[in-house]
């Protein structure tokens, strides 16, 4: 009896034991968040890389820390994340460090400044040995902040403006929207800057409140709508080589995290701003840079010299902030420090050191991007000159107007008219030109091409009626019952055109770019004894075997390489070429864009 007794008894004691144990596991702890974001909700920095932050953090925490992110303007205004996060509003935002340089300018060496690290030296300065993360938490720690990485970006787009930025000259006067380091380079340069909330920028171009901005990168840009109210682009983007965005945490709701949850968010914010976002961004910009192009956006760049006067004040400027604050200038020596280190081993890398190729790409597609960006501003202008025109006696001098409208600022265009559905030109301005009015065109390829497709034409290379080698952009004039009532043509000199954007394109370089049709007639040359000749036919190119051989490749290939003989600039001496083409096309013509260099 003892013996069953004592059973029972141990028996119960181990379902209580069970028991017991089971009562004292608990369910993790869960914790909910809420995300103050600057962005609105359809932008890429809202969409990829603060959604996908909480996201990812909810998969690898196993949905014990939720974060919700929300759009600028539903719990605290774009601009305000900052003081949200760091009052305990929101327990974690999503932002931009230049946004709060009115509390300490040290915030904008955690952003971007000119003339400082690109995108990969980015990751290495925070996370390797210069360990720039901690010099970055010492900061936020004064405002109960913890920062982790939110985002990284390579160069931006440029300024966008309302007209042509060419030279440094042209930046006095305009009111942009720019911050940090940059906003104090366009002062010097004469303009005037303000922040805008990047929600608004589109909104300030459209009311006139500003006259240009600068935002991030074209995968970006685009989908802002900035093509629609910008149509110049003024590169290269020397106020933000690179960018890091942020994720900045309240400290009190972070040090409730235990340490695995803290672990999980760290991790999560350089995942996907190092990895995820970063690829996605850069990925996509040459497609996006595409669309700008195809737009019509016409993007110019600043010389050699413009961008050293900038890199001289800039360096000024960060000099003088450094010299006021010790925190900017300890933050900055570790930056320089470090890019002067890494880039010294970094150059044995530079395919720059055993190939001049790479400077020579980048020219031709400066002179290219920008030959697309003109064309396409004159096309969407005729095609606005067309729909006016739909509406008004196309013979008649009520046409005289719009027509001149075209040849504004347009030093390469010589004549512009409008042509019948019986191939005669009606009108013509400028007035010089109207001895032509009544001419039958109608034998032109170009025009019975229009005739048959009613779709815009670019004519190859002809001898106008006006007497001179010229190209032929011509437009369709629809009317409201959408019936074809003849064409609007521009008649242009390609040598003009090319002249001023070849100019720009190899200022400071040792190359030269010429321009072909594939038919092999030449319609630009430094030399402009060549203009008009064809490379096949005409006696000055047949000694030479290789340019020959050359000319048919560069004819029926779009793009390529190669080297030939020829005389040199001045057609006094052979010499050794090498040459690289790429191709304009634009409504059925093709313009082959050589640029060459001298081999020693």
């Amino acid at each position: 009896m003892d013996k069953y007794l004592r059973l029972l008894l141990l028996s119960c004691l181990v379902v209580e034991l069970l028991g017991s144990g089971i009562a004292c596991q608990s369910t993790p702890q869960q914790y909910t968040w809420r995300m103050a974001t600057s962005w609105t909700s359809d932008n890429l920095f809202f969409t990829q890389a603060a959604r996908p932050i909480c996201d990812r953090v909810k998969t690898l925490s196993g949905g014990r820390l939720v974060i919700q992110p929300y759009p600028a303007g539903e719990v605290t205004g774009p601009l305000e994340v900052m003081e949200a996060v760091s009052t305990g509003k929101v327990e974690i935002g999503h932002s931009w460090s230049g946004y709060w340089t009115g509390k300490d300018r040290t915030f904008e060496l955690f952003s971007s400044i000119p003339n400082q690290m690109v995108a990969q030296e980015w990751l290495v300065w925070l996370y390797g040995p210069s360990q720039g993360i901690a010099m970055w938490k010492e900061l936020y720690a004064q405002y109960n902040i913890v920062p982790f990485p939110g985002g990284l970006v390579g160069p931006e787009f440029g300024f966008f403006t309302n007209k042509p930025v060419r030279t440094l000259e042209d930046f006095k006067g305009l009111k942009l929207r720019v911050s940090g380091l940059a906003s104090d380079v366009m002062k010097e340069l004469g303009a005037t800057t303000i922040l805008t909330a990047p929600g608004d920028i589109k909104a300030a171009m459209q009311k006139g409140e500003i006259d240009g901005f600068e935002f991030s990168t074209p995968a970006i840009d685009w989908p802002m709508g900035f093509q629609e109210v910008a149509p110049y682009v003024s590169l290269p983007s020397w106020h933000q080589p690179s960018a890091m965005f942020e994720t900045i945490v309240n400290r009190d709701a972070y040090n409730k995290l235990p340490a695995d949850l803290q672990a999980i968010l760290e991790s999560a914010c350089k995942e996907i701003a190092a990895v995820d976002f970063f690829a996605g961004l850069e990925g996509s910009n040459a497609e996006y840079l595409s669309r700008f192009e195809q737009y019509g956006t016409q993007i110019d760049v600043l010389d050699k010299a413009a961008v050293r006067k900038i890199s001289e004040i800039t360096d000024r400027l960060a000099d003088e902030q450094a010299a006021r604050s010790p925190s900017y200038a300890r933050v900055l020596t570790s930056q320089r420090q470090f890019v002067t280190a890494y880039r010294g081993w970094e150059t044995w890398g530079n395919p720059d050191l055993y190939s001049s190729q790479n400077d020579a790409g980048k020219v031709l597609s400066m002179a290219r991007q920008n030959l697309i960006g003109e064309m396409s501003i004159l096309e969407k202008d005729m095609a606005l000159a067309a729909r006016k025109l739909s509406g008004l006696d196309m013979s008649g001098d009520a046409a005289r107007p719009v027509l001149s409208g075209l040849l504004q600022n347009r030093p390469y265009v010589v004549d512009v008219c409008t042509v019948g559905l019986n191939g005669k030109i009606m009108v013509v301005e400028p007035a010089a030109y109207r001895e032509f009015e009544g001419y039958d065109i109608s034998d032109q390829e170009q025009v019975t091409r229009l005739l048959r497709t009613q779709k815009p034409v670019l004519s190859w290379n002809f001898r106008a009626v006006e007497g001179f080698e010229a190209s032929d952009l011509e437009y369709p004039v629809i009317s409201s019952n959408n019936r074809l009532m003849g064409a609007v043509s521009v008649l242009l000199k390609p040598e003009i055109l090319l002249d001023d954007i070849v100019t720009a394109a190899v200022k400071n370089t040792d190359c030269a770019i010429w321009a072909m049709q594939p038919d092999g007639r030449i319609i630009y040359d430094v030399d402009s004894a060549e203009i008009g000749r064809n490379l096949f036919s005409d006696p000055l190119y047949q000694p030479y075997p290789e340019l020959l051989a050359l000319g048919k490749e560069i004819s029926s290939a779009k793009a390529g390489t190669g080297q030939y003989q020829f005389l040199d600039t001045g057609l006094q001496k052979t010499v050794t070429k090498a040459a690289r083409w790429d191709t304009f096309e634009l409504n059925g013509a093709e313009w082959r864009l050589v640029l060459i260099t001298v081999i020693p």
